[in-house]
């Protein structure tokens, strides 16, 4: 038997393995610098989801709530009628003793309520459900309905805004009338 030599030009020289190296690093760097802000970006849709369950959440529980806190749900009396007024422009928001969203009866009380408040009625927490969510809200008179807050009693508007984790700001309004 003989024995096998090895050829002489096969293998890679250092120079070639350096070069591979170098071509290698620089391919790599041009894939992280791409696909790491996809992967950031990713989460995005998860948050606009959150973010929009959230502000109809909020909205949904204050426009249920009375529209004043004059008014009777069990006359059907409205504030402004027969010789009741509207809460005034300067003082809405939560009346004496009312310090959880359990307490708030009308929709006003909400006005400058925030995730450091946020509890449900239920008890629950969005802290707990939205976790790293701002939110506040605002309320305000807007009764010509042309989103500059006035004295005309007849309309509420809520504005919600809520900020993601991955800072994106999201806002939404509603009216609330006086019927």
């Amino acid at each position: 038997m003989h024995a096998k030599r090895l050829n002489p030009q096969s293998g890679f020289t250092l120079v070639e393995i350096i070069a591979g190296i170098v071509i290698m690093a620089i391919s790599m760097t041009a894939m992280t610098s791409v696909l790491f802000p996809l992967a950031q970006r990713s989460t995005d849709p998860i948050f606009q989801v959150r973010a929009a369950e959230l502000g109809q959440s909020l909205l949904n529980e204050i426009t249920g709530k009375a529209y004043d806190e004059n008014t009777d749900l069990a006359s059907g009396t409205r504030c402004g009628e027969f010789g009741t007024t509207c809460t005034a422009a300067g003082s809405l928001g939560k009346e004496p003793g009312e310090t959880t969203a359990s307490d708030f009866d009308d929709v006003d009380d909400y006005d400058d309520y925030n995730q450091d408040m946020a509890q449900l009625a239920d008890g629950s927490n969005y802290n707990a459900l939205y976790s790293g969510f701002i939110f506040t809200v605002t309320v305000n008179y807007d009764g010509d309905y042309n989103n500059i807050y006035d004295s005309n009693t007849s309309a509420k508007r809520i504005d919600i805004t809520i900020t993601t984790p991955g800072g994106q700001v999201f806002k939404f309004a509603a009216y609330k009338a006086n019927f």
